[in-house]
């Protein structure tokens, strides 16, 4: 007679023999948490040149969900002159969120304080997302934005 035994991440058996009653609400909270972390996916979007002129990316969600944090790194300096900025669009609807730029002489490697998103940032899945940059600094600038969508939760 088989009967099936049920983990914590830790790899201990779960069991009513388990322990005390402190340590099982533990082990439970620890797994709400895992599962909170597959509630969020990351989409990577990689510019050769985030000051090459105004231009854009497609990125595609493989899951429906809202967009919740977006931030950018940039992989060289931005040389003086203007800030560059970021923005979104799905279905050709601008994402509402703070500004998301990259500052004038902004030395290279730096992670902009993510943005998080208010309105129009709903994404169905397999859904196309618009990664603008206006291109507005000076010098070439390889960059990466990366989108942080929370899956909806399934009926």
């Amino acid at each position: 007679m088989s009967s099936s035994r049920l983990y914590s991440p830790s790899g201990d058996p779960i069991s009513g023999s388990h322990g005390s009653s402190q340590k099982m609400r533990n082990e439970l909270e620890a797994v709400e948490d895992a599962i909170a972390t597959l509630e969020k996916h990351y989409i990577r979007c990689r510019f050769a040149d985030l000051n090459n002129g105004a231009q854009s990316q497609y990125v595609i969600a493989p899951l429906a969900g809202t967009i919740t944090n977006v931030s950018v790194v940039n992989d060289a300096a931005n040389g003086g002159g203007a800030a560059t900025a970021i923005t979104l669009e799905i279905g050709g609807v601008a994402v509402t969120m703070p500004a998301l730029t990259i500052a004038s002489a902004e030395v290279l490697g730096t992670v902009q304080t993510p943005v998080v998103p208010t309105a129009d940032n709903t994404v169905a899945a397999f859904g196309a997302i618009e990664v603008l940059t206006d291109g507005a600094g000076t010098g070439a600038m390889p960059g990466e934005v990366i989108i942080e969508i929370t899956l909806e939760a399934e009926s």
